[in-house]
């Protein structure tokens, strides 16, 4: 309002000089078109029964690391923080198709030989009212284990395919991928048959959701298997959100760490 007020709420008609907005938590309300500043659409919120306003996640497209075939808005942009080390930022090109860029920040600064950074790109599209898919290329780049002498990428590399069931939230997500060993001699090695996940949101109120992931990395060739699996809460505002949790790292011969779970913190930031 030109007065300085700001209301939230939905738009019921716009005519004759006026404008008639269902007010959060008051109902309809009449106002002069005079004494409006602007009216901006929100298209990352929505009123409840209650009239409370709830944003939507601002992490919707991921997990803890697994991805949604959620997908960023054209223009959309966040900055993730991982463990405290690993930084990602990510971008969305169109409304079906984002970028993604990172690094490991402290290891810039240790002098090992090789490139350190992260890329990875996705398509994705819903194909129903609370169904989407997406598929997608990643590509990990870790320094110092390559000849020292002359250095190449040495990494991993993920071919994947998601499918997401349900609401902004409320989801369940389903995903295979094949990865690949990139070593310094610059050929392109399998490192394992397929990588599973099966990963969930719950939000349980206006600021909080329920995480969790669960990773199946099997070996055909050896009968053998790595997983893991992730339980953490997710605290939300509009625009930044946060997870804390602990990871269980688990193989045919039991838990890695004796049951003890791995800490887990990442933050987001979306703007």
């Amino acid at each position: 309002m030109k007065g300085g007020q700001e209301l939230v709420g939905v738009v019921l008609s716009r005519e004759e000089g006026q404008v008639v907005l269902d007010v959060a938590g008051a109902g309809p309300v009449t106002l002069p078109l005079r004494a409006i500043l602007r009216i901006d659409a929100e298209v990352n919120a929505s009123v409840r029964e209650s009239g409370e306003v709830w944003s939507t996640d601002p992490n919707r497209t991921r997990y803890l690391y697994g991805p949604s075939a959620m997908m960023l808005k054209k223009g959309e942009m966040s900055f993730s923080q991982k463990e405290l080390v690993f930084s990602t930022f990510a971008y969305g090109l169109t409304d079906h198709v984002s970028l993604q860029v990172g690094s490991v920040i402290p290891a810039l600064f240790l002098g090992l030989p090789g490139l350190n950074a992260i890329g990875a790109v996705k398509v994705g599209t819903p194909v129903a009212e609370c169904f989407s898919v997406a598929a997608g290329a990643q590509a990990l780049l870790i320094p110092g284990l390559g000849n020292n002498a002359n250095p190449r990428p040495v990494g991993v590399a993920l071919v994947f395919a998601t499918a997401t069931l349900g609401n902004f939230d409320r989801h369940l997500s389903v995903s295979a991928g094949r990865p690949f060993l990139f070593g310094d001699t610059g050929s392109t090695n399998s490192v394992g048959d397929f990588i599973f996940t099966v990963s969930g949101n719950m939000r349980v109120s206006r600021h909080v959701a329920l995480i969790s992931e669960n990773w199946l990395v099997p070996s055909l060739a050896t009968g053998t298997f790595g997983a893991a699996g992730s339980v953490a809460a997710r605290v939300m505002g509009e625009h930044i959100s946060a997870d804390i949790g602990g990871v269980w790292l688990v193989t045919q011969a039991g838990f890695v760490t004796d049951g003890v779970p791995i800490p887990w913190l990442d933050f987001t930031y979306n703007f």
